[in-house]
């Protein structure tokens, strides 16, 4: 076969995991020379402050655990665990690139040479530095796709700053906020596991090497996002 052509992204690049289906019709019919489109992805991370988003989340859940008098009884003991639940739930939506705290960061992901059985446990590191005043209240992403033949790249972009497309952006928002000033070094770290509902549960990291501050969050619900 000389050519693949399939639309196998999700949410978040990896969502219903349908990139495993392009990677095996490609091992099995492409030929060594052949075009995959799309061919390949840059997948971006960038911390971003959006207080309102932040304090819904919370009030959503909070309004209804802090009672201590639901037909007898008493609600709030759950009210942490609910919060933090709450808080596992990806944010799917457009957002503005101006709530971004610092210029998206990207890692690779290539069609013609990821294998197949990587795609059951992924781990990306990105590096970044702030360029604005304001609260760290998560990490979002999203990436461009990018289709390249014999000429010229046509991208195909799902940025904060492009316009919107049905996958949106996404954002996991992180269990403390964090202050946050201009030209302070960011290190996240995010792992994906597969799992049997085609998707991923999700950890992520994220450092404040000068300030010696880190948040870590674990067991992000990629199936199970809010909009």
């Amino acid at each position: 076969m000389d050519i693949i052509i399939s639309e196998p992204l999700g949410n978040m690049l990896f969502n219903e995991r349908m990139l495993e289906s392009f990677l095996i019709a490609r091992d099995r019919f492409l030929k060594k020379d052949g075009i995959m489109f799309p061919t390949y992805v840059k997948f971006f991370a960038a911390p971003f402050f959006d207080e309102k988003l932040y304090q819904e989340t919370i009030a959503k859940v909070e309004n209804f655990w802090k009672n201590k008098q639901f037909f007898g009884i008493d609600l709030s003991i759950l009210k942490d665990k609910a919060i933090l639940q709450k808080l596992r739930q990806p944010v799917i939506n457009a957002y503005s690139d101006e709530m971004n705290l610092a210029k998206g960061e990207f890692q690779i992901v290539d069609f013609r040479t990821i294998k197949v059985e990587e795609l059951n446990a992924l781990s990306y590191e990105f590096h970044l530095r702030t360029t604005k005043v304001g609260v760290l209240d998560g990490i979002g992403f999203w990436f461009d796709a990018i289709f390249k033949g014999t000429a010229e790249e046509v991208v195909l972009s799902t940025s904060p700053s492009a316009k919107t497309t049905h996958w949106y952006q996404i954002r996991l928002l992180i269990k403390d906020r964090i202050g946050i000033n201009p030209g302070q070094d960011i290190n996240i770290s995010m792992k994906m596991e597969s799992n049997k509902w085609q998707s991923y549960s999700i950890s992520l990291k994220v450092e404040l090497p000068i300030l010696n501050i880190t948040s870590q969050f674990k067991k992000y619900d990629l199936k199970d996002p809010v909009y």
